[in-house]
């Protein structure tokens, strides 16, 4: 089944309000290759990457969140001191959109919502 223009990609839990996101550790290979690519990474990609790795805190099974806790200490290893202030604002906007709506977080579970503060 497609998924929205890229046949047979693996879905992260917000996509599409999927329950079913298929095979956990295809998930977890993903975020363990993009931490262990985070020597590659440029100051443009910094808010991309840590943004899909905030998203990923939030996944159902737990060797993926901590590939991306993982992941993400590996990109603020890397970046952070120079990027300090680039990185802070996607998790502070993060927080900030929680804040306005109420501590809702989209599509996400209060389960799937305190995983991702705990990652953070």
């Amino acid at each position: 089944a497609s998924t929205g223009g890229v046949p047979g990609r693996v879905r992260f839990p917000d996509e599409l309000g999927a329950k079913d996101v298929g095979d956990p550790f295809g998930r977890c290979a993903i975020v363990r290759a993009l931490g262990a690519s985070s020597g590659s990474l440029t100051a443009k990609d910094l808010p991309l990457v840590s943004t899909f790795l905030l998203k990923v805190l939030g996944d159902e099974d737990e060797p993926v969140r901590d590939a991306a806790m993982r992941g993400g200490r590996a990109v603020i290893e890397m970046h952070g001191a120079e990027h300090v202030q680039q990185l802070l604002a996607v998790y502070e906007g993060y927080f900030d959109r929680q804040q306005r709506t109420g501590g809702s977080s989209g599509n996400l579970t209060e389960l799937q919502a305190d995983n991702v503060r705990q990652g953070v």
